[in-house]
């Protein structure tokens, strides 16, 4: 099997349940009450990825509004067999390289592994600074809300100039 003789649905799910799962955002913990069912320490961390990966659905659509490849509902998940629902990235950054999964399996896979690979493409910044470039945005954006100044979290700059 390779390096590890765990398969990797299996591993997600060990991570998922670990009580030391980090965001794969900005690496802090997540709180306990999040941790079973997010991969994200926050909704600003949930929406951060969302921007990034706003351009990535497009990609599949067009491949299948071209017939490139079929709708997912042509297919068994590629995990349980159930009907597919969704076609899965495991890779952001290869956005023409999916599978068929069904929406609960698709939920258990999580993230794709180069979540900060996009963000860094995204918003024009090295991958290494993902982390703090996010809880630095965040906590501009709490401060924001804090104050009731709404209109100014729309002013915030999408992408680093």
């Amino acid at each position: 099997m390779g390096k590890s003789d765990t398969c990797w649905k299996c591993e997600r799910h060990n991570k998922a349940a670990s009580a030391t799962r980090k965001c794969v955002v900005c690496d802090s913990v997540i709180r306990e009450s999040y941790r079973r069912h997010l991969w994200y320490c926050s909704t600003d961390c949930s929406r951060i990825v969302s921007e990034a990966r706003a351009g990535v659905a497009p990609i599949v659509g067009r491949l299948i509004s071209t017939k490139e490849i079929p709708k997912a509902s042509a297919f068994k998940c590629v995990d349980c067999g159930k009907d597919a629902m969704d076609y899965d990235h495991r890779k952001y950054m290869e956005p023409d390289c999916v599978v068929p999964v069904c929406r609960g399996c698709n939920q258990k896979r999580g993230p794709a592994t180069d979540v900060k690979a996009l963000i860094a493409k995204h918003f024009g910044i090295d991958v290494d600074h993902v982390a703090q470039f996010a809880i630095d945005h965040n906590t501009i954006i709490k401060r924001l809300r804090q104050i009731g100044r709404y209109e100014q979290i729309q002013k915030i700059p999408r992408k680093v100039a």
